[in-house]
């Protein structure tokens, strides 16, 4: 070798760029496969947590179809095969696909067997499977729709079958909802045998839970229940498929002998991603592999960035690096809010659907039930407690609705329009005086015009009467008047002042004033009126003193 051939000794700019090079492009590789990997570990996750929300919100729907089901027996000891079947169908459970059907299970002792078989529908009722007749049973007695698999369940003891004890002694013992473990159910009376599963609501004498186990084991009268043909029901929640393999299983393991359902994926699927659930105190194992392709392996991927990576530069590839950095951020911050959407759409349709639908039922059947002829004191004034009791709990349905669309940031919504004041205070003050048998005195301002949401204002009205029913005392007025176009609307009411300390938080959700003894509502009143003035650009303040009574005003910008 010459020394015009023979490498520089005193330059190491190549070698320094050379095993930088070679560092840089090794480790893009090896974060980019672990990118790739974390994604797949999200798609496997969001998967999950959608097949998630859909069975959690299907089984509580159906948990809250039962607990109206054991409020029927709770508080009427008389329901005859006609009258469940009659609200049953009101039920309409054609919207509710998946449940076999829903049923009452009764306590019978055995001077009581002979009573329980004359209310059974059918030619020749029977309990079975044949025991000895020193034993409490817990029998079949009424189940609708009855078509032909679930009159073949008609008569059975439950309480027979290991599987079926066991969640009905639990739900005895716990006073709550229990599920059992994979059975076979009765009703599969063809070729087509599916796994299944019931759930059971217990029933106590009084209506009420029990505070003892003891009491609870001996006021028992039954259950409401549903059987579930496993096949049916998940077929019901996912109709379309899933676009993904999912399995289904009973107890805390994915096992094949305890599976409940199974959607099978066609093509290449990735790894697992296993998730558990509670369903009525039974737990699920939820099995998750959404399809995958040869992008998701992290080892193509691998490779590939390391040999297009041995030919970019240090520029290239830092900006790649930074934009996938800024890619990433953003899919968390979008993820973040997707979240945060899914619970304010999960919370307003619990509490929009799942809630009040199943209170309506209630409150749809005592009131049917107060229109049968023959109906005894006692069980009128039971159903009158029902229908008052049933009512309050709607009022509180869509007053926890209007604090978390303001609380969620969604607002209250307002339609706003030209609103003559004075007949509209006339009318709210005629219907309260009307059903709470008092007189308000009224100053209105015939002439008083806003532009406001009438049913929202009389809300506020209403709740602001009310409240000086409640915790004041006579003499009751209501004024109207305008002030530098500014329309001031005043409740007034005697009686003891409000301590300052309970003033400071008068309209502060959830806190409820305590005076002369009284506790109404959630505490929710004052403060949705406060929120819906605002939302008119007006207020709602009080005052509180002894010599002039307690005063509410509503400040409304006047119309025009």
């Amino acid at each position: 070798m010459t020394p015009d051939t023979a490498p520089r000794r005193g330059s190491s700019t190549p070698w320094i760029v050379l095993v930088a090079s070679i560092a840089l492009v090794a480790f893009a590789a090896v974060v980019a496969a672990q990118w790739v990997e974390s994604q797949a570990r999200l798609r496997r996750e969001r998967a999950t947590a959608e097949v998630v929300r859909v069975v959690e919100r299907r089984m509580d729907t159906y948990v809250a179809l039962l607990r109206g089901v054991a409020a029927l027996f709770a508080y009427d000891e008389d329901v005859d095969h006609e009258g469940f079947a009659q609200f049953v169908q009101h039920l309409r459970l054609e919207d509710y696909p998946g449940i076999q059907g829903l049923g009452w299970s009764e306590r019978i002792t055995p001077e009581r067997q002979g009573a329980v078989l004359a209310r059974i529908d059918g030619t020749a009722p029977r309990l079975w499977p044949d025991q000895a007749p020193d034993r409490d049973r817990h029998a079949i007695v009424f189940l609708e729709p009855l078509d032909a698999r679930n009159r073949a369940a008609i008569g059975f003891d439950m309480h027979s079958e290991a599987s079926r004890r066991e969640a009905m002694d639990r739900a005895r013992d716990e006073g709550v909802p229990a599920a059992t473990e994979v059975v076979r159910l009765v009703q599969e009376i063809d070729d087509e045998v599916q796994p299944g599963f019931l759930i059971y609501v217990p029933v106590y004498e009084g209506g009420d839970v029990p505070s003892t186990l003891e009491e609870r084991r001996a006021r028992l009268r039954g259950f409401a229940y549903a059987p579930f043909r496993a096949g049916d029901l998940f077929r019901a929640m996912f109709p379309d498929g899933f676009g993904a393999h999912l399995s289904i299983h009973d107890g805390t393991a994915a096992h094949p002998s305890h599976e409940l359902f199974e959607i099978e994926a066609s093509g290449h699927t990735g790894a697992p991603h296993v998730e558990r659930v509670q369903i009525a105190g039974r737990p699920w194992t939820l099995v998750v592999r959404p399809r995958a392709d040869a992008v998701s392996d992290s080892r193509v991927v691998a490779i590939a960035i390391g040999l297009v990576g041995g030919l970019l530069t240090l520029l290239a590839f830092r900006s790649a690096w930074a934009e996938a950095r800024a890619r990433e951020r953003a899919e968390r911050a979008l993820a973040i809010e997707a979240r945060h959407a899914q619970f304010r759409e999960t919370f307003l349709g619990v509490l929009g659907h799942d809630l009040r639908n199943p209170l309506s039922a209630v409150r749809t059947t005592a009131q049917a039930l107060q229109r049968s002829p023959g109906m005894d004191a006692t069980t009128r004034r039971a159903l009158e407690r029902i229908v008052r009791s049933t009512d309050r709990a709607i009022r509180m349905v869509a007053q926890l609705l209007d604090v978390t669309r303001v609380r969620l940031g969604g607002g209250l919504p307002i339609e706003a329009r030209p609103v003559a004041l004075a007949p509209l205070l006339r009318e709210v003050v005629d219907e309260l005086c009307s059903t709470h048998d008092v007189r308000f005195e009224l100053e209105l301002d015939e002439r008083l015009e806003v532009h406001a949401d009438p049913d929202r204002l009389a809300q506020v009205l209403s709740n602001l009467a009310s409240n000086a029913l409640t915790h004041g005392a006579p003499p009751f007025r209501v004024s109207a008047r305008a002030e530098d176009r500014v329309a001031h609307i005043e409740v007034v009411n005697q009686g003891e002042p409000i301590p300052p300390d309970v003033l400071a938080t008068l309209f502060d959700p959830f806190v409820r004033g305590e005076r002369g003894g009284k506790r109404e509502g959630l505490g929710l009143g004052l403060y949705i009126s406060q929120q819906i003035a605002i939302a008119h650009g007006g207020s709602l303040d009080a005052t509180s003193e002894a010599e002039r009574g307690t005063r509410f005003v509503v400040r409304l910008p006047l119309a025009g």
